[in-house]
């Protein structure tokens, strides 16, 4: 939470002062002071960044690289984001067609055993005797009773 200007310190656990370099910090017990951290005071954190300048002390020169280069970092941006959906609107295309093929290896697959089971009654209904499976060698003769 942060403190606005009209807020009192007691009732906030920090307050910001308007330049936003410090931080004060009240503790919720009076027995202790407050602490308060201020930027230039405090040694800097291993950041991965130097510190950053700001744009109005930046020369034009410097002001018109730093935007050309802030357009070049952005169209990379937006170019790898195209190609990331790009590759996921493939591999949506992909999954749906292995879907529809699975479908339809599974429809076949019913059908054929719907029409083995067909066979057999068939076969029953006729008095012939299934010794051997419909996928026996080829010559294989099936018995007759």
């Amino acid at each position: 939470m942060i403190a606005s200007p009209t807020s009192s310190p007691s009732s906030m656990p920090y307050s910001t002062s308007p330049d936003s370099r410090t931080i004060t910090y009240s503790s919720q017990n009076n027995n202790t002071d407050n602490m308060v951290r201020s930027s230039s005071a405090e040694p800097a954190k291993s950041s991965k960044r130097k510190g950053t300048r700001s744009v109005s002390t930046l020369t034009p020169s410097q002001l018109a690289r730093k935007r050309a280069n802030d357009r070049e970092a952005q169209r990379a941006i937006r170019a790898r984001t195209k190609e990331h959906i790009d590759r996921l609107e493939r591999e949506l295309e992909d999954l749906k067609s292995k879907q529809s093929r699975d479908q339809t290896v599974q429809e076949l697959l019913r059908r054929n055993q719907a029409l083995e089971e067909e066979l057999m009654r068939l076969k029953e209904n006729m008095g012939v005797s299934m010794t051997s499976s419909p996928y026996s060698a080829p010559g294989t003769a099936l018995s007759v009773s």
